[in-house]
């Protein structure tokens, strides 16, 4: 009889942990977006997030199997909602690593439960072999960062797989990679436009210091008969906080192949006579705007000019 309060006391904290575990890949997160080795680390914190919400659901419920099959359901809710609310995108990655953060709590809990030498050296067998691809995944990504770094000047040729990881596109924007229309290389970024007020190409968090440099350089390929308006829009650490402090300039396209230079002398923010500080680059996008129809671009060898 005494021991009730204590229990009830003790359910409604495991409630509370959950329902704030459940929340945190709900909460929006702006300034990670589109950032690799960020999204990576967050990627990755899937593992944990859902052994412990495995943990608190086996203490609730008292039985394993039903805690792990209610944890999963939570994470693909989680994953739904976030497609939902728009805090992020639902990613098959990010269910496979909640698996794999499910089955190392089973595993830890059972090692747990009776811990015998050879169950527990299983068990950390189980868990290295767990966490390999989620972890192995983080450090190619920050590997792939750091190998862009030192291919400055060249900012994006498209030749290998890591180079579409800061890219993104947003508003209708569908990417990959092809081998049409390269300008250099073998392979070019195809980008398919669909109808919307605002199809972008985002390119975030190139390497950030571009002062010792004087132009931005892009090879663009339309396909089509028609000419494109197309707008280049870069940020600097202000910009990205505040939109009416990003750079925004027109350049009307050609059908067929086009090269545009953009001098970063030149980066002043519309109507604040403010340059954009070209040490603290944040974001590269290419928009079209109120596109009517389809419309495709191929886009490569982006690379800065020394001063």
């Amino acid at each position: 009889m005494d021991q009730a309060p204590s229990t009830r006391s003790s359910r409604l904290l495991l409630s509370a942990a959950l329902l704030g575990l459940a929340a945190i890949p709900l909460l929006p997160t702006p300034q990670l977006d589109g950032v690799p080795r960020a999204s990576a680390l967050m990627d990755l914190a899937h593992l944990p997030l859902a052994a412990l919400l495995c943990w608190l659901l086996t203490r609730l419920l008292r039985h394993l199997v039903p805690a792990a099959a209610l944890t999963l359901a939570i994470c693909v809710a989680i994953e739904g909602l976030q497609a939902l609310l728009g805090t992020g995108e639902a990613s098959l990655g990010d269910l496979a690593v909640d698996l794999a953060g499910i089955a190392a709590a089973l595993a830890l809990m059972a090692a747990l439960d009776d811990p015998t030498p050879r169950r527990i050296v299983l068990v950390v067998l189980a868990l290295v072999l767990l966490s390999a691809w989620p972890v192995a995944r983080t450090l190619w990504v920050f590997g792939e960062e750091h190998a862009r770094a030192l291919r400055l000047p060249v900012l994006a040729d498209f030749e290998g797989a890591g180079d579409l990881l800061p890219w993104q596109g947003s508003g209708g924007c569908a990417l990959r990679l092809a081998t049409e229309h390269p300008h250099s290389g073998s392979y070019s970024l195809k980008c398919r436009f669909s109808p919307g007020t605002r199809p972008a190409v985002v390119f975030s968090d190139p390497p950030h210091d571009w002062s010792a440099y004087h132009r931005l350089d892009l090879q663009v390929f339309v396909a089509g008969e028609d000419p494109l308006p197309f707008f280049v829009k870069i940020t600097d650490e202000l910009a990205y906080r505040d939109p009416k402090e990003r750079f925004l300039k027109r350049v009307d396209l050609a059908p067929g192949p086009n090269t545009l230079h953009i001098e970063l002398e030149n980066l002043v923010v519309g109507g604040q006579h403010r340059k954009i500080d070209t040490s603290r680059i944040k974001t590269v996008v290419f928009l079209l705007k109120e596109l009517t129809q389809e419309r495709v671009l191929f886009l490569d060898d982006l690379r800065l000019q020394p001063k």
